[in-house]
């Protein structure tokens, strides 16, 4: 399956030819990182017809936005398209106003638990999407024999478990670049 386009600003590593598998199952991509760009390359991922797993290691997803507090976007206000905007009409409906410049700081201003929801329900919507939570990056796992090695898996941990999830894309969505400092 070819993904048309995934256009968001996170390093995407190339896994090519590697089955994607999760306990048996094919997967096409990964995304390591529930931050707010892991969670819209998830979502997009998906939505573009590919079998997508997502993996955060904390119970929310959008990073900054939500699980780091920080509800107050810079820029982007006068740029309403895809999932930016589509995250931002659905807080326009929870809030039931259209006016998010609550403070001084931004033209969008959310609670970080509304984010979080949000971005929650948009991701149980679509059916070629699967998150884990509560799973620790542990290593990557590289091909051998070929000129160009690739990620042939990544391996997460959850304290008591491992998961060995191998995917066709690999996305790093990590705050600092974990899986392609290991790769």
């Amino acid at each position: 399956m070819i993904i048309k386009k995934i256009t968001i600003g996170v390093a995407v590593l190339l896994c090519s030819g590697v089955l994607a598998q999760k306990n048996a199952s094919s997967i096409d991509v990964l995304v390591v990182g529930g931050s707010t760009g892991g969670t819209a390359a998830a979502i997009q991922a998906a939505r573009s017809g590919a079998r997508t797993i997502l993996v955060e290691e904390g119970p929310w997803l959008g990073g900054m936005l939500t699980a780091a507090g920080v509800g107050c976007t810079d820029g982007n206000h006068q740029l309403p398209s895809g999932l930016w905007q589509e995250l931002r009409e659905a807080c326009y409906r929870h809030y039931g106003t259209r006016n998010l410049a609550t403070g001084w700081v931004s033209n969008f201003n959310i609670e970080p638990h509304v984010g979080d929801s949000i971005l929650k329900a948009m991701a149980r919507a679509e059916q070629l999407l699967t998150v884990y939570h509560g799973w620790r990056f542990s290593k990557v796992e590289m091909t051998k024999g070929s000129a160009t090695p690739t990620i042939a898996a990544v391996v997460f941990s959850n304290g008591k478990k491992t998961m060995r999830v191998a995917a066709r894309i690999v996305v790093d969505a990590t705050d600092l670049g974990d899986v392609s400092a290991a790769a």
